[in-house]
């Protein structure tokens, strides 16, 4: 039986996009609330999954350390809390967004490792 709820990646990416893309503007005090909410869920619903599709890879492998290291700094960053200013509000939402990109990737493209170019988790917090 398989009790996971359905993981809508194209959402998921389009909505990463608003904080992500180069071009995005910035969302408003609202807008950006609803935005870390949103990531929040997208997080919630992807470790599971990840974590369900990391399961049998060796943690010694890039593959592996990758999946299982993408999955602990998406756990981290759900305990944190976005700081007091709106700069910090907006740093704490494009951290979010790219762990939501980072495990989207790990489902996306199991096989390839982190440090892979252009494989989502390869870029940097700033």
């Amino acid at each position: 039986m398989n009790t996971s709820l359905p993981v809508d990646t194209a959402t998921m990416h389009a909505t990463t996009a608003l904080m992500l893309d180069e071009h995005a503007e910035l969302p408003t005090a609202d807008e950006l609330n609803n935005l870390i909410l949103l990531y929040r869920g997208h997080l919630m619903l992807l470790i599971p999954e990840v974590e369900k599709a990391g399961l049998g890879l060796p943690e010694g492998e890039p593959v592996g350390r990758g999946v299982h290291a993408g999955v602990a700094e998406a756990r981290t960053r759900l305990d944190l809390e976005a700081g007091p200013t709106l700069p910090a509000e907006v740093a704490h939402a494009q951290r979010l967004a790219r762990s939501v990109i980072c495990l989207l990737g790990h489902l996306e493209e199991p096989g390839r490792a982190p440090d892979e170019p252009n494989h989502p988790s390869a870029k940097e917090d700033p």
